[in-house]
C-alpha cells in the first residue's frame, strides 16, 4: 500500500527535524567541550607565563643589585625595587592558579621561602654598600649564598613548567579534538538543514495547490463515475449540436428543364 504525497512529506518534514535536533544538541555538547578544553589550555598557558615572570624578575633584581654595587648609583636599584614588589605578588596569583595540581602547590609552598631569602641577600649587599662597607658586601657575593639561592629557585620554576607542558600537550589535544568533531558534523548539519527547508517549502507548495484546487469529490474520482460522465457529456454534446442546413429546392432542381404542371 503506498502513501499519499502529503503523508510522504509530513514524514520527511519530521525526520529532517529530528535529524536536524539531534545533530543540533551533539553540536551544542562538542562546543561546550571545545570550549572547556579552550579554557584549560589558556589556563595552563598562564601558569607557564607566571613561572617565566618570576625568573625573569629575579633576574633583573639581580642586575640591579650588581649594577649598584658596581657603580654605587641609586638608578640601578630600581629593577631591584620593582622587582621586591611584584615578586611576592607573582608568587601569590601561581599559588592560585596551581590550586588543583598537588605537585605544583608543593613546589610553590618551596619558592616563597627560597625568594624571601634570596631578597634578604639582595637587600643586605645593598645596605652594606650604602653604609660604605663594599668589602663586605663583596664578600656575601662571593660566597655564592644568592647564586645557590637563584639555582634553587630556578630548578623548582623548571619543575613547574615541565609538569604544566606535558599538561598543555595533553589539553590542546583534547581541544583539537573537540574541534575535529564540531567540524566533522558540520557537514551533516548543513545537510539536515537543507533537507528540512526542502521539506518545509514542498509541505507548503502542497498546501497551496490544494486549496487553489478546491475540495475533491470522492464520488467523480471513481473510474466507473468517470466513465459514465465522458459518455453522458458526449450524447449531450450531440444533443446541442446544429442541424445541417437544407438546401433550398430550387437549388436541386435543373434550371434547363422546365417545371412540371400539375
Amino acid at each position: 500500500m503506498t502513501r499519499s504525497p502529503n503523508k510522504k512529506i509530513v514524514a520527511g518534514f519530521w525526520v529532517s527535524l529530528a535529524a536536524l535536533t539531534g545533530i543540533g544538541i551533539l553540536s551544542y555538547s562538542n562546543l561546550i567541550r571545545y570550549v572547556e578544553a579552550s579554557r584549560r589550555v589558556s589556563h595552563t598557558q598562564k601558569v607557564l607565563g607566571k613561572t617565566d615572570f618570576v625568573l625573569l624578575q629575579l633576574r633583573e633584581a639581580e642586575v640591579g643589585q650588581r649594577g649598584y654595587l658596581l657603580t654605587t648609583d641609586p638608578n640601578y636599584l630600581e629593577p631591584y625595587h620593582q622587582a621586591k614588589t611584584t615578586l611576592k605578588q607573582e608568587i601569590d596569583i601561581l599559588r592560585k592558579l596551581t590550586a588543583n595540581a598537588p605537585n605544583q602547590q608543593r613546589r610553590v609552598a618551596k619558592l616563597h621561602p627560597l625568594i624571601d631569602a634570596k631578597l634578604d641577600e639582595l637587600q643586605q649587599t645593598i645596605v652594606l654598600q650604602e653604609s660604605q662597607n663594599p668589602g663586605a658586601a663583596l664578600a656575601i657575593v662571593r660566597s655564592h649564598q644568592g647564586k645557590n639561592l637563584t639555582e634553587q629557585i630556578r630548578t623548582i620554576l623548571e619543575e613547574i613548567k615541565a609538569e604544566e607542558s606535558q599538561v598543555l600537550e595533553q589539553r590542546s589535544q583534547a581541544e583539537q579534538t573537540q574541534l575535529l568533531a564540531i567540524s566533522a558534523l558540520t557537514i551533516p548539519g548543513c545537510l539536515a538543514i537543507a533537507l528540512f527547508l526542502e521539506v518545509t517549502i514542498l509541505q507548503l507548495r502542497h498546501a497551496l495547490r490544494q486549496r487553489k484546487q478546491g475540495p475533491a469529490h470522492p464520488a467523480r474520482t471513481h473510474p466507473k463515475v468517470r466513465a459514465a460522465l465522458r459518455i453522458d457529456s458526449r450524447f449531450a454534446r450531440r444533443r446541442t449540436a446544429p442541424p445541417l442546413a437544407r438546401r433550398p429546392i430550387q437549388q436541386t432542381l435543373n434550371p434547363t428543364r422546365p417545371a412540371l404542371l400539375l
